[in-house]
């Protein structure tokens, strides 16, 4: 099979970062193959030979969004041992609300088009994203390590303290989606990490 030019590799990641741009300011609804082209400083006929049709570019930027939210929630979650447990909770869930908030506006963006939305959610639970499991065992990975280092409980089940710190998060993330922007539309982040954190102090 012939290996494709580096110069075709380097415009077809230009179009999807561009896709990706678009993706983000406008949703999918935006995003036009012209105007994608445009953005790419490439001829729009050109963006036919690097991508079959306009679903397969929308769902390369999809999955590529996708993947820039993920790496960027691991980069957010907080290293076990430092600062305080207090304060990394809150941390951690205000990256979990900010990866799930980003998920779910581009899920939400492909209603009404069932065979996308089917393709796209492959995608996001495929590796490298990797869905929410991803999110997850790195959440439990954060906790389990402050558990080793003694700085919450020995005896505390640490797995369920995730998935209720990604449940919380799910629920920013469904209010945003159902256009809840005031503050007081959301459920509060820092009592809730407060109490957990009271609720995993060493005893």
């Amino acid at each position: 099979m012939t290996e494709p030019a580096p110069e075709s590799d380097a415009q077809r990641e230009r179009l999807v970062e561009a896709a990706v741009e678009i993706l983000v300011s406008d949703g999918p609804s935006g995003l036009t193959t012209r105007r994608v082209a445009r953005a790419a400083g490439v001829a729009h006929g050109l963006l036919y030979t690097r991508f079959k049709d306009k679903d397969e570019l929308l769902l390369a930027a999809l999955s590529a969004r996708a993947r820039a939210l993920v790496v960027e929630f691991d980069a957010q979650v907080p290293e076990a041992g430092e600062g305080t447990v207090a304060q990394n909770l809150l941390g951690l869930a205000r990256a979990l609300v900010t990866v799930q908030e980003g998920l779910t506006a581009l899920v939400v963006g492909l209603a009404g088009r069932r065979s996308l939305l089917e393709r796209f959610v492959q995608e996001l639970h495929a590796p490298p994203i990797g869905g929410p499991d991803r999110i997850l065992r790195t959440t439990h990975a954060y906790l389990e390590g402050e558990r080793e280092l003694a700085r919450v409980d020995r005896g505390a089940d640490v797995h369920v303290v995730g998935v209720l710190l990604f449940a919380l998060a799910q629920l920013q993330a469904l209010v945003g989606a159902l256009g809840g922007k005031a503050d007081a539309a959301r459920p509060a982040l820092e009592p809730f990490t407060s109490f957990l954190a009271a609720a995993l102090r060493p005893h």
